[in-house]
Formats: C-alpha cells, structure tokens, sequence
C-alpha cells in the first residue's frame, strides 16, 4: 500500500463528529484538534504558509501545504482559501484575518489527506439554513402525507426526532426540500 494511501485511511478512519463545531452557521474541525490529531499520528509531519495572493479588489488568498512524514516516507498536499468573514470575502484584511484563513486553510489541506474531509461535503453549495428555507420546509412538512415525511427524513439522513433544517448538510437538503416541494404540489 502506498504512504498516501495509508494516511489517507487512517485519517478518514478517524471520527471527528464529536470534535466539529459551529460558527456562523458552518461546521468545522478546530485547526487544534487537527494539529493534535496530526502529530499523534505522524509526529514530523509539518505545514507551511506557503503563499498570500493579494487581488485587485483587496481581498486575498492563502495557500497552506501540509506534508505528513513518517521516517523517509512523506505526502504533501496543498490549500488555497480566501481571507473570509463567515463566506464573504474581506477587503484589506488585517493580519488577525490573514493567521485566521491560514489555521482554516491547514485543516482543509490536512482533509485532502483524508482527516474530516466529510465536514466539507456540500460546502460548495450556498448556505441553505435561512430562516425563510427552514419555515418553508416546516410547513411543507405539516402537508405532507406520512409516507412523503418519512422518504423526506431518510433523504435528509435523520429520523423525525432528529430533524432541524439548521442540522442537515445543504448537499441532502436541498434535493429533499426540492422532492418534498414538488410532491406536496402534486
């Protein structure tokens, strides 16, 4: 098997649910619980703020690498993520932003070596925990026949009990949102 391979398995083995937290209506894995998690594993690994890109507009770009080394063996892999307030970007950020995108940059590249990368699922998808989106899905649910409520709830990965629009990943709720709009319709 190959290094990259290995670290891969190993760090998607590893579950982080119990570590995520959130802010501003994402989730995310703190830069230290990723550090630590890092270095009991491969303890000579390193990361490197490689690059700031300063666009026209004032905003900028870091890129982070972080290489996982065990003995001679070694895998680098590399980031790129804006300076951000929550997903907007931030004109002529001061050096709090700039270490703030860097430490969130790291646990990103840390994911491409497979630790937490399922906290990233859908995160290319606009924010759908709105409060206009959760009323609507909450009313559609009051129409919806039992059989409808309960295929929507398996879309969306949770039981009834367990439902919050806030709570499920944008990537199930909004083809089920989507479903459950067109079957109450009908």
């Amino acid at each position: 098997m190959s290094f990259a391979k290995e670290v891969y398995d190993k760090f998607h083995a590893i579950d982080v649910s119990g570590m995520v937290e959130k802010k501003q209506g994402f989730s995310y894995l703190s830069w230290s619980h990723a550090h630590h998690i890092l270095m009991t594993h491969y303890p000579e690994s390193e990361y490197e703020h490689c690059n700031s890109v300063r666009y026209d507009d004032g905003t900028m770009a870091v890129t982070v690498q972080v290489t996982v080394k065990d003995g001679e063996r070694m895998i680098a892999r590399a980031e790129t993520l804006p300076v951000l307030n929550g997903n907007k970007p931030i004109t002529n950020p001061n050096s709090f932003h700039i270490n703030t995108a860097v430490k969130r940059c790291f646990v990103k590249a840390l994911a491409l070596h497979g630790l937490g990368l399922s906290i990233y699922a859908g995160e290319d998808m606009p924010l759908y925990s709105d409060e206009e989106n959760q009323e609507g899905i909450v009313a559609l649910l009051e129409l919806a026949s039992d059989e409808d409520k309960a295929k929507f709830y398996k879309a969306c990965g949770v039981s009834e009990d367990e439902f919050s629009p806030d709570k499920v990943p944008p990537v199930k709720l909004k083809p089920a949102h989507k479903w459950l709009s067109e079957r109450v319709a009908a």
